[in-house]
């Protein structure tokens, strides 16, 4: 009946609706995924990789302005003394800069061609979900030396006020703290949502009446 034809309609909204909403997320990852990145794995050649192809332990030139594609060490930067500034507005939604600096064993490594040559090994925290923590280590030849949030570059974040800035690939992906920090959006009502809603339980609730007063009306007949 129309009643029948009612729950079918709201139901059939409310299914498109969703459906929508996730096409946009799941359009809104293929962009961000499919952006190129400045890329220098294994030789002073320098690639163009998506960001969902980049693995730890790549070398990744970052321009000013451009977003960080993965969770990055800061290794050298346009700057004599290897520092960096960064807008987290995306992570923390605070507008003030934050300065990032490059470790004193990495910061003169600052073209391809001196970082095809650098060798170092980065023991690193397994990925944690708090923003503002992290620590390690790096260890050139003899020399180690320990590594802090200071030298640490989150995805998400933009370059400013540094013309580029080199940095190694720690996490990618869902194990970057900006991924591990999303969490599932509050679903937000719109007052016709609101409306429909009632408008459903009211059909059903009168449909399940109807019910009981027709197997009511069987059982006496």
């Amino acid at each position: 009946g129309p009643q029948v034809a009612a729950v079918v309609a709201i139901l059939g909204f409310q299914a498109c609706k969703d459906a929508y909403q996730d096409w946009q997320r799941h359009k809104q990852d293929l962009e961000i995924n499919g952006r190129k990145v400045h890329v220098y794995r294994g030789s002073a050649e320098v690639q163009e990789r998506r960001w969902d192809e980049l693995l730890v332990g790549d070398i990744v030139r970052v321009d000013v302005n451009t977003e960080i594609p993965a969770d990055l060490l800061l290794l050298s930067s346009s700057k004599e003394n290897g520092q960096c500034f960064l807008e987290t507005a995306n992570l923390d939604g605070e507008s003030n800069l934050k300065l990032r600096s490059s470790h004193p064993i990495t910061v003169e490594y600052t073209t391809p061609e001196k970082l095809q040559n650098l060798k170092i090994e980065i023991d690193a925290d397994e990925p944690l979900v708090r923003l503002y923590e992290w620590d390690g280590s790096i260890v050139m030849g003899e020399e180690e030396a320990p590594l802090t949030i200071e030298n640490f570059l989150h995805r998400g974040t933009l370059l400013r006020n540094t013309k580029y800035v080199y940095g190694l690939v720690l996490y990618t992906g869902h194990q970057t703290k900006y991924m591990l920090n999303i969490s599932t959006p509050r679903h937000k009502t719109s007052k016709l949502e609101g409306i429909l809603n009632y408008c459903l339980l009211g059909i059903i609730a009168f449909l399940v009446v109807m019910c009981v007063v027709s197997a009511v009306i069987g059982v006496v007949v």
